[in-house]
């Protein structure tokens, strides 16, 4: 996450202003995040502007120099966030959900990190990180809209292919055991209405199940039609809003729903 932040603060050949002025220039959107298993790099354009944006994206992925004065800056950025975080009850109970659901696997832990071990993290330790992880054979390439396959393969290999693979250091990833009792974490704070998150330990991507499960969330919980909120909302009058989800991202998921009452 914090890598992402600062991936728009300079490359070898691009200051920061440049980078957003040749954004401007071409009208597109451009923006990244960062989620428990990857970040992302996106951008929307024109066709006409295509190639640009690509390279674009290829020079800030692999090419960030990472300028100390950014850093600082965006470590502030993020702090302010991880404070925001702190006052809203929506993410707390996420978090919380997150930390009775996993025992052992890092999913447990939230995406921004902790303030105290942030705090202290150097732009040595950023750059090391960088050059390890962020090397052409960590990375998939997608593009959707108008133009011509063979030709995006073409300009994709011009844009890409000078990047050289790198040995992969592997990274050990403790499997979460089977969950088998019920498990609770209740938090009290001064907040006018209250909030439940409640999951279920679920197999992983590629299981049969899981489309079905995946259907099942839509059914139940997706929208102000849904199940859930038809019966909850609307006809009981019980929740402000009900929500239902099927999180999947590898070998082990949760099926959580979550609800706003008084």
């Amino acid at each position: 996450h914090f890598i992402e932040h600062t991936l728009f603060k300079g490359t070898q050949k691009r200051k920061p202003f440049h980078i957003l002025n040749r954004l401007d220039c071409v009208g597109g959107e451009f923006n990244a995040y960062t989620s428990k298993e990857d970040t992302w790099i996106y951008a929307s354009f024109s066709e006409q502007h295509l190639e640009r944006a690509v390279e674009l994206i290829s020079d800030i992925t692999f090419n960030a120099t990472f300028p100390e004065k950014e850093i600082i800056k965006e470590r502030d950025v993020i702090l302010r966030e991880i404070d925001m975080g702190e006052d809203d009850p929506d993410q707390k109970l996420s978090r919380a959900l997150f930390e009775t659901a996993f025992r052992e696997h890092p999913y447990r832990y939230p995406v921004i990190g902790y303030k105290e071990i942030f705090s202290k993290i150097t732009r040595e330790e950023l750059v090391e990180y960088y050059q390890t992880r962020y090397v052409p054979n960590n990375a998939v390439l997608i593009v959707s809209g108008d133009f011509d396959v063979v030709e995006m393969k073409a300009r994709a290999k011009k844009i890409f292919g000078g990047y050289e693979r790198k040995v992969l250091p592997n990274v050990y990833i403790p499997q979460e055991p089977i969950q088998l009792a019920e498990r609770e974490m209740h938090i009290y704070e001064d907040v006018q209405i209250s909030r439940v998150g409640i999951g279920f330990q679920t197999p992983g991507l590629t299981h049969a199940d899981t489309p079905v499960l995946d259907a099942l969330s839509l059914i139940l919980g997706s929208g102000n039609s849904s199940l859930l909120s038809t019966k909850l909302r609307e006809e009981l009058k019980l929740v402000h809003a009900v929500d239902a989800s099927n999180w999947t991202p590898g070998t082990v998921g949760v099926f959580y729903l979550a609800l706003v009452c008084d």
